[in-house]
């Protein structure tokens, strides 16, 4: 089923009469325009049917009017306010989970990670707008994790962002702090001001060494010439071989913790495609 634009303009002008105060002041058609996305954003998040599972970000631009509901269809005006109940509810789940991560949170030096997390993140929940600006995800977010996020926005983005950089932090933590670092510096002596993943870092300095450990097939573990670990690199290029490497240590590193092993094998193919450059 799906609310025509005659459902939709009550709501949306019921929220542009409280965000003008119930004055009858005019809105520019951004403004408009912001609104009837603020109620397509909470409507979406009515849609998803749970608080797990996050709805995509809504172009009030491309979106169009109308917007598929599930099989028993209730007023707009309630899919509204139920869904603006399930974003605030969200936004104060996002903040204890924040607070969660910080009492583990290490940045390992890296610039753009510390700025997101100790700057950005407390900035958006500070300015964060549930009522008339949802779907507004505030920051850039510089620090990339490894799930691709692209396809939300507001606080379903900052919840899933902050998911991520825990299972990061979990990971990482059981690690010495000198082994982290250390692959980061070998990946690049200045890595501090780099806009890069440090588990993705990590993993790939880990493949590289044991790619290099490898000798060529029919070699002699330690006699092998110099063609001879060209050609053990080689037969370690393939793309099968590689995601083998890579999932090996994944498995090793995350001591069989299946979210994070499952958030970690998120960055396979990237990190087989590196390893093959």
């Amino acid at each position: 089923m799906t609310y025509s634009m005659e459902e939709l303009v009550p709501v949306a002008g019921s929220l542009m009469k409280r965000y003008c105060g119930y004055e009858n002041s005019s809105l520019t058609y951004e403004k408009a325009e912001q609104l009837m996305g603020a109620v397509l954003y909470c409507i979406h998040e009515y849609e998803s049917g749970n608080e797990n599972r996050t709805p995509p970000a809504f172009d009030a631009c491309h979106g169009g009017c109308e917007s598929e509901v599930r099989n028993t269809k209730v007023p707009a005006t309630d899919a509204y306010r139920t869904g603006y109940e399930l974003v605030v509810r969200k936004a104060k789940k996002a903040v204890v989970l924040y607070n969660r991560t910080a009492v583990i949170f290490r940045d390992y030096r890296l610039r753009c990670l510390n700025d997101t997390f100790r700057k950005g993140l407390p900035e958006f929940f500070r300015h964060y707008d549930a009522h008339f600006n949802p779907q507004d995800t505030i920051l850039t977010l510089d620090y990339p994790v490894l799930e691709n996020l692209q396809a939300l926005s507001g606080i379903d983005r900052i919840y899933e962002y902050l998911r991520c950089i825990l299972l990061e932090q979990k990971f990482l933590g059981q690690l010495p702090f000198e082994e982290v670092t250390g692959c980061l510096t070998e990946y690049h002596f200045h890595y501090e001001e780099l806009f890069e993943n440090i588990c993705h870092v990590f993993l790939l300095q880990l493949a590289k060494k044991q790619i290099e450990k490898e000798p060529a097939a029919g070699s002699r573990p330690g006699k092998e010439s110099a063609s001879e670990r060209q050609t053990g690199k080689e037969f370690v290029s393939g793309r099968k071989r590689s995601e083998e490497i890579i999932a090996g240590i994944i498995e090793e590193y995350t001591c069989g913790d299946p979210e994070i092993r499952a958030y970690l094998m998120k960055d396979l193919q990237e990190l087989s495609a590196w390893l093959r450059k």
